[in-house]
């Protein structure tokens, strides 16, 4: 076809289609966001923040801040920050705690975006409050007469406190510390708003935290099945109680360590595809005759494992469904073992501590779903002038640090 021949087809085109349209949308004009459509879908901010692919004018609306481009250009990546005393449904928000003041009460409220949103999860990205009441810690035998005094009040959350409140009654237990890296999941009606609450004490102290706010839609396998404080989607990675620091394998952990008060909530874990069972070694492991591996939870009358298990565990503990060893999990032997506690933690028919924790030696399952289940209570046992098996603390290693554990998943 001639160049001029398509010229004049193309201009019979524009006027059949000026005239297929009514005079007033002839006359009207037309924003390129009218004709170019694209998902609200998770985006990389310029910072330090992620946000959500919005027009410039939708993010402007929602009150989030333009953190550069998104879908081919036609988007801007909206990051929106919650600020104290507002709410919000905009998935993939922030709650930044910045210039906290002593003496405050910091309230967010996070609402379903839609109505079948099931689960909303809360990366703490930074988390850092007063710790708990930790004196006097683990400390020798000889010191124990300190402690029956301070059984009361060790682990508990005196000077700050953090809890959400979600409208489904799914609520958590309350925490404080540092807490980077760990996370929340709350279950959601799609309807009612979860309640985020900071209480700041007196003291002086910087706070800070930074959480990112993700919904999840019912049945959407990423958001954790319902009742599941935590989830865990990774083959292996570090489950550790509220208030544990991140340690190097080998490296012992401070006396002063200890777990919170009144946590009671449960840890998924997604099994991948092929894996049969799940094992769960402490993260450091060290002599324990010369210092504290990443598991100390309640004291032990086991004298020679310095562990507990079933029945010996009433107070503090953590619960594995069939918990044993690896090679009785991979065989499939069923065990009715469900609790561990105590100076080490160790399968239910092990005698001895191992210097070398691997997953042979680790508390394994093969029970599905994959979970961990956490109970502390509100109170240490402290016997006056007791001993590593009599006192939950008073010689090393203490039975009030909590945990923290490498899972490993396995196959066949």
């Amino acid at each position: 076809m001639m160049d001029y021949q398509k010229v004049v087809l193309a201009c019979l085109c524009l006027i059949i289609t000026c005239y297929a349209y009514p005079e007033s949308n002839r006359n009207a004009k037309f924003s390129i966001f009218q004709i170019t459509k694209f998902a609200n879908a998770p985006c990389k901010g310029d910072g330090s923040k992620n946000g959500t692919c919005y027009t410039e004018q939708e993010c402007e609306n929602i009150g989030g801040t333009n953190s550069g481009k998104c879908a081919d250009g036609f988007g801007v990546c909206c990051v929106k920050t919650i600020n104290s005393g507002e709410g919000s449904s905009i998935n993939g928000s922030h709650i930044v705690g910045e210039s906290v003041t002593a003496g405050s009460t910091y309230t967010y409220n996070v609402c379903p975006c839609n109505d079948n949103i099931c689960r909303i999860r809360f990366d703490f990205t930074d988390f850092t409050l007063a710790g708990p009441t930790t004196d006097p810690g683990t400390l020798a035998a000889a010191n124990a007469g300190l402690l029956a005094l301070q059984a009361g009040t060790i682990g508990d959350c005196a000077t700050d406190t953090f809890s959400i409140r979600s409208g489904s009654g799914m609520n958590t237990p309350t925490i404080c510390g540092t807490n980077v890296g760990q996370h929340m999941i709350v279950d959601s009606d799609g309807v009612a708003c979860a309640d985020v609450n900071f209480n700041i004490g007196s003291n002086t102290f910087t706070r800070t935290w930074d959480i990112t706010v993700t919904q999840f839609e019912c049945g959407d396998d990423m958001g954790g099945p319902a009742n599941c404080l935590q989830y865990f989607t990774s083959a292996t990675g570090t489950i550790r109680s509220f208030n544990f620091p991140v340690v190097a394998a080998g490296t012992a952990i401070d006396v002063g360590v200890v777990h919170l008060k009144n946590q009671h909530y449960k840890a998924c874990i997604r099994k991948p595809a092929g894996m049969n069972r799940i094992c769960y070694p402490p993260c450091s492991s060290v002599d324990p005759t010369t210092g504290q591996s990443s598991f100390g939870v309640s004291a032990s009358p086991n004298a020679a494992a310095k562990s507990e298990n079933a029945a010996g565990c009433t107070r503090d503990w953590i619960g594995i469904q069939g918990g044993d060893t690896d090679a009785n999990a991979k065989a499939g032997t069923l065990s009715i073992v469900n609790r561990f506690c105590g100076r080490e933690l160790l399968p239910a028919r092990d005698t001895a501590w191992s210097a070398a924790i691997t997953s042979a030696t680790a508390v394994c399952s093969a029970n599905v779903p994959f979970e961990l289940a956490v109970n502390f209570d509100d109170n240490e046992v402290m016997v006056d002038g007791g001993d590593a098996m009599t006192a939950e603390a008073g010689a090393n290693p203490g039975g009030i640090i909590g945990f923290s554990l490498c899972y490993t998943t396995h196959g066949v």
